[in-house]
């Protein structure tokens, strides 16, 4: 038995190794019947391939058995010859291998799996960030209303259907809202690159927002009832609050990860917010100690 185009193969020796583009394989095999060559007769079976023996008659003591476009894997070709009216013979074999291409060998599904894996962690990342994100925000808007409505004095509710006027007013309100939202989330992750950088002054700051500094201060006055110091240091006064709740960092360590120059100057501040030392400082439940924010420098 021979494999056309591998002359030197030879079945029952080792595995013929191929590459994947050299799957269209033509057996040539034959039976030392020289005298009746014609009444010779074959059956063979492609493991892998053929589900049962496929049986041929040899017109010249030999078959050619052809398989075209096998798919990567492993082969073994079992034939078998016989004399017209006789048992089969002795059965011959030829291990073949189609080795697969490199897109899809085993190290190649590998690096597919740690390709899957890198892009779901940077998407779940990217998720938990903007989900973190939009909750700091909705933080901010919820304190900022808190003190409009301490330095707005209430006024009685006029029942009735809305005018056109109220809700063309209403629908001002909306985009004023998605506008803050915006802004607040560009401000803050410029505050967050910079968090632990004592040197960042609000002229970065506004530099940072594309902003004069008169810009920025309009436009945090008008979202958050603050100057643009009052903001940095409340953003960071957040963010060591969550750091503290850790319970990984000392509040030396906070002081520093969250850009205050002394820890001195860090528990004052923070104490004004929270109304607690760093070193007291747990996770406020609903129903009691809640954020504060005086707005003093």
């Amino acid at each position: 038995m021979r494999i056309t185009g591998n002359e030197d193969f030879i079945a029952g020796t080792e595995t013929l190794r191929l590459p994947y583009d050299q799957n269209f394989l033509t057996f040539t095999v034959s039976a030392l019947n020289y005298a009746h060559a014609t009444h010779t007769v074959y059956r063979y079976r492609l493991r892998g391939i053929d589900r049962d023996w496929v049986t041929v008659t040899g017109g010249r003591g030999k078959i050619e058995l052809s398989y075209t476009a096998l798919p990567h894997g492993h082969y073994t070709l079992e034939v078998q010859a016989a004399i017209l009216g006789q048992p089969w013979g002795k059965t011959m074999t030829a291990n073949i291998t189609i080795l697969p291409p490199l897109w899809q060998t085993w190290w190649a599904y590998l690096i597919y799996i740690i390709l899957a894996l890198t892009a779901f962690y940077f998407v779940r990342r990217a998720y938990l960030s903007n989900r973190d994100m939009q909750r700091r925000i909705d933080q901010l808007l919820r304190e900022a209303e808190e003190r409009t409505e301490t330095d707005t004095p209430s006024s009685a509710h006029i029942e009735g259907e809305k005018s056109f006027t109220e809700e063309k007013d209403v629908q001002r309100d909306a985009e004023m809202s998605a506008d803050a939202r915006r802004f607040l989330e560009k401000a803050l992750k410029c505050i967050d690159r910079n968090m632990s950088n004592t040197d960042y002054s609000i002229e970065d700051f506004a530099s940072d927002m594309a902003m004069e500094r008169s810009t920025l201060y309009r436009h945090l006055q008008a979202v958050m009832g603050q100057k643009p110091l009052e903001f940095v240091r409340t953003i960071r006064l957040n963010r060591a609050a969550e750091l503290l709740c850790t319970g990984h960092y000392s509040v030396t360590e906070v002081s520093e990860l969250v850009g205050f120059n002394t820890p001195r100057y860090f528990i004052k501040h923070f104490q004004e917010r929270f109304g607690c030392r760093p070193s007291e400082y747990r996770e406020p439940k609903n129903d009691k100690k809640s954020h504060k924010d005086n707005g003093q420098s």
